[in-house]
């Protein structure tokens, strides 16, 4: 998994010329990807104010981009997630640690 943070405040996520952009207007940053030459499998927001358009949340559906939004405490808001995800086997196990209560109080530990 490789998946790319976005926070702070001021933040856009939209599509111009076939380009994802994600634009911070208060640090003056902005970064572009082109459709197959991105190297993230997921976007986590992490900001309180901002937009994304419609174009941009079809454009990441389309290349299995996950996006996750988090609330003011890290905690999940909204899970868009694309049809099919990129690794099946990354989700079995996903789930497998899930179900086992041990490994699953150990990963939120970590994060924590």
């Amino acid at each position: 998994m490789n998946p790319i943070l976005i926070t702070g405040f001021g933040t856009s996520i939209n599509v111009d010329k076939r380009k994802l952009i994600i634009t911070n207007r208060l640090k003056e940053t902005r970064l572009e990807f082109f459709a197959h030459k991105i190297n993230h499998d997921g976007i986590i927001i992490d900001g309180h104010t901002g937009n994304i358009t419609f174009e941009a949340m079809r454009w990441l559906s389309k290349h299995n981009i996950n996006l996750t939004l988090l609330n003011w405490n890290g905690q999940l808001l909204a899970n868009v997630m694309p049809e099919q995800p990129k690794s099946g086997k990354l989700r079995v196990k996903q789930y497998q640690k899930y179900l086992d209560s041990t490994d699953r109080f150990e990963i939120a530990l970590k994060i924590v």
